[in-house]
């Protein structure tokens, strides 16, 4: 299909209870950027102090703050949040009051955000050849109800969508905005410290923190990252199809879309690019996902200060701090799955594995911004007995004893996770993945396991559930029930990638 990108959009347009987060201060080199004159000074002693949400821009939040009081922390905090709030009624397609859907409907464009992020667009549609365009909410619309109904859209459609006036998405760079802005707030109060919203990252003053990159090939919440880079004073982002992807008929395809085609690019792409605020790290990793490696390394090298890509023809291409990652395959991308492996023996088949789909509910604020609870996931054998801990969420050691049936499980012991960058996902929505070792490493035996889901949130319910799963020669799915606190759970066993 010829190339549609026409024009940008200056042309015909008139006128970003607490969840896991224990982050440790990297001791190698890091990318960093002079510190602005404004921050806070970080030669007081201060302390590390966090907290996290889901509900937030559509996704979740995670921070993480080096203040000299907690007082100070608290009102970093509360500033942070004040700040997105105060953008969101700027930016938000989500809200039909906010000014971007006012915009959308005609009127003309009155505060200086809006203009800056569809100038943002502007200016990087020209810079990655056309790999980003903001006016594609239309053309996403006709992919979607294609999903529906197993027909794709034909050229003249997608034409047609593409030339609507205002037919605007900005939910990539409108977050990433969003986030250099609270990161520029929170600088007040706390001299180091690192945003997280939705997989977007932003440090700030002169601590190093590690972070990893979530595996596209293994992207549950527990599993181990493809890499980890050090990142001081500058901003991360991640972009991909593995989060959200959609099919028509057998064919997958991801939720990126090239402007340059009118069509979503291939699922098996993946990008993580370092830069110096967050919008420019996402334009960039969205580029990088779009175009080919012979287009996309010589923008990544002019304008990233390190970047990541994963999957189309190249398979793999990095710079500098991302050199060391070993290529993986791009085998589990395949559109046709094919058969389906079975298990043989007695053991734990190594290809297997048990995943569960965690859907945590927002409470009384029914969608809204809202505290993350405690979480803990864990498996029993059929006597009951302690398998394995999956993963505990809390920011906090002092309150993981408040996961009571966990806390006596295990005797005390915990467990912490890195921050990660990673594709954007929905808000309250993780996955967690158990490979059938136990807490040594072993591989377990195949029979009947229990997985136990138990949540604790800050001003609100202390609930668990628990299912049994037959984790044998096939492959097999249970339920969790709802609870005051959490949505249907799905526990799904068998071959990875199937």
């Amino acid at each position: 299909m010829k190339s549609l990108w026409t024009s940008p959009l200056s042309r015909w347009l008139t006128r970003v209870s607490p969840g896991l987060l224990a982050i440790s201060p990297a001791t190698q080199a890091a990318v960093s950027l002079p510190r602005p004159a404004n921050s806070v000074q970080s030669d007081e002693l201060s302390a590390r102090f966090g907290f996290a949400y889901d509900g937030v821009l559509g996704t979740s939040l995670d921070a993480q703050l080096d203040a000299v009081t907690a007082r100070d922390a608290r009102e970093c905090q509360h500033r942070i949040l004040a700040e997105i709030d105060r953008l969101e009624n700027i930016l938000s397609p989500r809200d039909p009051a906010s000014e971007f859907n006012r915009v959308r409907a005609g009127a003309p464009i009155k505060s200086a955000e809006l203009a800056d992020v569809l100038a943002a667009y502007d200016s990087w549609s020209l810079r990655t050849h056309g790999a980003l365009h903001a006016n594609l909410d239309e053309v996403v619309a006709l992919w979607k109800n294609a999903s529906r109904t197993g027909r794709a859209p034909d050229d003249a459609a997608l034409a047609a969508a593409f030339a609507a006036p205002r037919s605007l998405a900005i939910d990539a760079l409108g977050k990433a905005y969003i986030v250099d802005r609270a990161a520029t707030v929170a600088r007040e109060f706390a001299a180091a410290g690192l945003l997280n919203i939705g997989g977007d990252l932003r440090a700030w003053g002169d601590r190093a923190w590690m972070i990893d990159v979530a595996n596209p090939f293994d992207p549950a919440d527990n599993a181990a990252p493809l890499t980890r880079i050090p990142l001081c004073n500058a901003a991360i982002a991640t972009s991909g199809g593995y989060a959200r992807n959609f099919s028509i008929g057998a064919q997958r395809y991801s939720h990126l879309i090239d402007p340059r085609t009118l069509r979503p690019i291939a699922p098996g792409r993946a990008a993580t690019v370092v830069a110096a605020d967050c919008v420019s790290a996402n334009a960039l990793s969205t580029a990088l996902c779009v175009l080919d490696a012979s287009e996309a390394t010589p923008i990544a090298r002019a304008f990233a200060l390190d970047f990541l890509r994963v999957g189309g023809t190249d398979e793999l291409g990095a710079s500098r701090g991302f050199g060391a990652v070993t290529p993986i395959s791009t085998a589990k991308f395949a559109d046709d799955v094919g058969t389906i492996p079975s298990a043989t023996g007695t053991t734990w088949p190594e290809e297997f594995q048990l995943s569960v789909g965690i859907s945590l509910r927002a409470g009384e604020n029914q969608g809204r911004r809202v505290k993350r609870p405690y979480v803990a996931v864990w498996v029993e054998d059929a006597e009951h007995h302690l398998v394995r801990t999956i993963t505990v969420w809390g920011s906090e050691g002092r309150y993981l004893p408040d996961l009571t049936k966990w806390w006596r499980a295990v005797g005390g012991n915990r467990r912490s996770a890195a921050a990660v960058t990673r594709a954007t996902r929905s808000p309250g929505a993780y996955t967690v993945a158990w490979d059938g070792r136990n807490d040594q490493g072993e591989r377990v035996p195949q029979g009947d396991y229990t997985i136990v889901v138990e949540i604790n949130r800050e001003h609100g319910h202390h609930v668990w559930e628990s299912a049994t799963v037959s984790c044998a020669a096939i492959a097999a799915t249970a339920e969790l029930r709802d609870t005051p606190e959490s949505d249907v759970s799905s526990i799904t066993y068998g071959p990875r990638g199937g």
